[in-house]
């Protein structure tokens, strides 16, 4: 299981000192204690999972993946990280295949494949629009349990082509009203939840386009 905990995120995507942290154990993807209050401690984690994060250029160097203690937040470099590539941040696991997916900020917005054994990553190619012939970067990526996946940049939600990274417009998400900067599957139910920038958690639906608070992140993601 890989479980993304929403982290914070400038809209500018390339902010020095940041981690994507993530959960690993054995099968699918759900957000994390969003209830907690700022200064609660962590819960335990279930034996043989792991927390693990991917750096954007700080001590560590470009791109490396990390193992976190997650009693302690001590971090551990996994490989010698990934020259050529810079800011590291949202991941998403497909539950489909068990490979974890990630994006990578350098001059485009880069969807990459991590091996989360030898912190190796594997360029799939820039997050590309074919119907608009344009980039985007995405402020979020999450993938379903049913293997589809999404990006959303801003309001918009995209369908992602995981072998290519080419993506399709599938529309704004109404009742979503501020950058989307985490997103992640719970694996018990398959719903998809949004953290916005303002610090609103949102149930988004893909196919209705809709996005439904659900709650409010303790701590602002500004």
């Amino acid at each position: 299981e890989i479980v993304p905990i929403v982290t914070r995120k400038t809209k500018a995507m390339n902010v020095k000192k940041s981690l994507s942290a993530l959960l690993i154990s054995g099968a699918t993807i759900a957000l994390l204690a969003v209830s907690l209050p700022a200064h609660a401690a962590p819960p335990a984690l279930p034996p043989g999972d792991q927390l693990v994060a991917a750096s954007c250029d700080d001590e560590y160097g470009t791109s490396t993946f990390i193992k976190i203690d997650a009693a302690t937040g001590a971090s551990t470099p996994v490989g010698a990280g990934n020259p050529g590539y810079e800011c590291a941040y949202q991941q998403a696991w497909d539950a489909t295949t068990n490979t974890l997916y990630g994006m990578i900020y350098d001059s485009n917005s880069v969807l990459v494949k991590w091996d989360y054994t030898t912190g190796v990553l594997t360029e799939i190619g820039a997050f590309f629009d074919t119907d608009n012939a344009t980039a985007i970067y995405p402020d979020s990526i999450v993938i379903a349990l049913n293997g589809s996946a999404y990006a959303i940049e801003g309001l918009d939600l995209y369908q992602v082509n995981l072998s290519t990274a080419t993506v399709t417009l599938l529309g704004a998400i109404a009742g979503a009203d501020s950058s989307i900067y985490g997103a992640a599957v719970d694996p018990s139910t398959g719903l998809i939840y949004g953290l916005e920038q303002s610090g609103d958690l949102l149930l988004i639906a893909p196919v209705a386009l809709t996005g439904t608070p659900a709650g409010t992140w303790p701590i602002s993601t500004d």
